[in-house]
């Protein structure tokens, strides 16, 4: 199949504003990505944004060579070859690396996107999208081998959200001055966002990452919430500068005017390679697991790594890379090697909390018996779990079942300690109760 001088040799790849396709030019022999953009993407501010990025020439920014319309084919565009995405590159590595890259690659990848960032913001653009699925590694010596980070697909959400008002975007890694439209994007929500993928690259977790994993509160919502503050990079990071960790802390300000001097410092920090001091101790697990309470059933270290590996590892992918069937799987392969119903009865809040996790998941997709099922099993391991009376009285009230739902939110809210529980659960009986009363008055 070609497309005028290039040979389509693989695609199409399917993305949110169009489908990609690689071909190698007949004549000079080079690789190109085009891509076909989707019915809902308008062309002609799509045709505008490639022309203001022709005055961006940036390594570190993907490269548009032309853009036209191809019969047949509708509007195309050729963009430079850059195989791997930094979504896919972060899950391989953080999995080799136990979500810990080293410092000074981390330092790397994040001095090529900040760079990208400045040339674009010097020409004027900004990009309002920043994540990681926007962000391509160029070709190095070979297509093996990785090159330079590179921004993409400026301004290709901000104008599908302007033209689609439906579509919201990717509200876990806006400013919160987006998400609560009083402000247009701009060069400072644009540090918001880095500051957001900074701290994930240094940290392998989202700053505004939602610990209770029952359900109800986002990465979003915590962002909107003026009174959340994310962990303090530095205490993540201990063998990393303070004053990356400082800048990366002040890029996520609530208050926009700190963060372009912090920018412009971080810039400078990520230029200098650095190496920890010898005596750092190793950063600790994002989320140390419970310690064990005493139970009749010894459980053993290698069985509680097993279980905080997949714990946080489908966490990542639910919360981070929002894969909930790689976070499924994962649980599900560690329920079967440490043969999870060993631990009926046992009180081991970790292993609950794999199973409230997998429920959660199941109702954020709506399949609500699964649920139940899966927090069902958190109940047989620690019976008085309440994030798996949660997420179990969450899935009831969906499958119209309000007398056990009201059974496991009070029970719940019986047992919680934590206040932002405790309204959480409150909400949601507030909830059932509502939808009970019209069956209550019929």
């Amino acid at each position: 199949m070609k497309i005028r001088e290039y040979e389509i040799v693989a695609g199409p790849f399917s993305g949110t504003y169009g489908s990609v396709w690689i071909g190698h030019h007949d004549t000079l022999g080079w690789k190109r990505a085009l891509k076909r953009l989707h019915g809902h993407v308008l062309p002609e501010v799509i045709k505008q944004e490639a022309q203001k990025l022709q005055a961006v020439k940036s390594p570190h920014v993907v490269q548009i060579h032309e853009f036209f319309n191809q019969e047949g084919w509708g509007e195309l565009l050729v963009m430079e070859f850059c195989p791997v995405g930094l979504d896919q590159h972060l899950r391989h590595r953080f999995g080799q690396t136990q979500s810990r890259l080293p410092y000074n690659e981390a330092r790397e990848i994040l001095e090529g996107i900040l760079k990208g960032l400045n040339d674009a913001h010097a020409a004027d653009i900004v990009h309002g999208d920043i994540k990681p699925a926007n962000v391509r590694f160029g070709v190095g010596a070979n297509e093996q081998q990785l090159g330079l980070p590179k921004l993409s697909d400026f301004g290709a959400a901000r104008h599908l959200r302007q033209a689609t008002p439906a579509i919201k975007g990717s509200t876990n890694w806006m400013a919160p001055e987006l998400l609560s439209g009083q402000e247009n994007p701009s060069k400072l929500t644009d540090y918001f966002s880095f500051g957001i993928l900074a701290y994930l690259v240094l940290s392998g977790r989202h700053p505004f990452y939602a610990n209770d994993p029952s359900c109800l509160t986002s990465e979003e919502d915590n962002i909107a919430n003026p009174s959340f503050l994310a962990t303090d990079l530095s205490t993540l990071r201990l063998d990393a500068p303070r004053p990356v960790t400082d800048h990366v802390m002040l890029l996520l300000s609530r208050d926009p005017n700190v963060r372009e001097k912090s920018a412009h410092a971080l810039t400078v920090a990520l230029s200098q390679p650095w190496e920890p001091p010898s005596a750092a101790p190793a950063p600790g697990p994002v989320t140390p697991p419970a310690p064990p309470q005493e139970t009749e059933l010894e459980v053993s270290p290698a069985d509680l790594s097993v279980i905080s590996k997949a714990y946080e590892a489908a966490r990542y992918d639910f919360f981070a890379l929002y894969r909930p069937r790689d976070a499924v799987e994962k649980l599900e392969a560690m329920f079967g090697e440490v043969d999870w119903e060993r631990f009926a009865g046992s009180d081991l809040a970790l292993l609950a909390d794999c199973w409230s996790l997998k429920g959660f998941i199941k109702n954020s997709s709506s399949y609500y018996k699964d649920a139940v099922d899966a927090a069902t099993n958190g109940l047989k391991v620690s019976p008085d779990h309440v994030n798996s009376l949660h997420v179990r009285g969450y899935a009831r009230i969906q499958l119209g079942e309000y007398e056990e739902a009201t059974k496991d939110l009070e029970r719940a809210l019986e047992l919680a300690v934590d206040p932002g529980k405790e309204r959480q659960i409150t909400q949601l009986l507030h909830t059932l109760r509502a939808r009970q009363s019209p069956q209550l008055t019929s």
